[in-house]
């Protein structure tokens, strides 16, 4: 096995970082480095509206403006604290497929990704982005749960 290029899905959670921390100790083991990938979601289209003021395209880039400068600034304290060489990766659409389609345009090694643990009616209404994440991508994926609470 040889890891070159490691995927770590973020929403900012403390669960994505759980993640960010296990790539990081491969990707220090294995010289490799770390994609930081955060999917800001599309507006759905009825939320739309006729004012510019508060028109879609405004709200996205109002949005992908705060996305980019925070993913910019934590793949920067990490990479520059750890040595570890990791890129910043803002994308725009559905979560998954983002995440699955960047992987594969980077030919990835390794997706690290966190799990919020959700079940029962949460999971029925908002699914899982690593479930869909592990059934459809090319290479591995390692899941890090969150820990068991006391």
């Amino acid at each position: 096995m040889q890891l070159s290029k490691i995927v770590v899905p973020t929403d900012f959670s403390e669960y994505s970082f759980s993640a960010l921390h296990y790539a990081m100790d491969l990707a220090e083991k294995w010289d490799a480095e770390i994609f930081l990938v955060y999917v800001l979601e599309d507006v759905p289209s009825f939320l739309d509206s006729d004012d510019p003021d508060n028109s879609k395209e405004k709200f996205l880039h109002s949005n992908e403006e705060a996305a980019g400068k925070k993913i910019i600034e934590i793949a920067g304290n990490y990479g520059e604290e750890s040595g570890i060489k990791i890129t910043p990766i803002l994308r725009t659409g559905i979560n998954h497929d983002q995440i699955l389609k960047f992987a594969g345009e980077i030919e990835a090694d390794l997706i690290v990704i966190a799990t919020h643990g959700r079940t029962g009616i949460l999971y029925t209404l908002l699914g899982s982005v690593a479930e869909k994440v592990i059934q459809f991508a090319k290479c591995p994926v390692l899941v890090v749960k969150p820990e068991e609470e006391s």
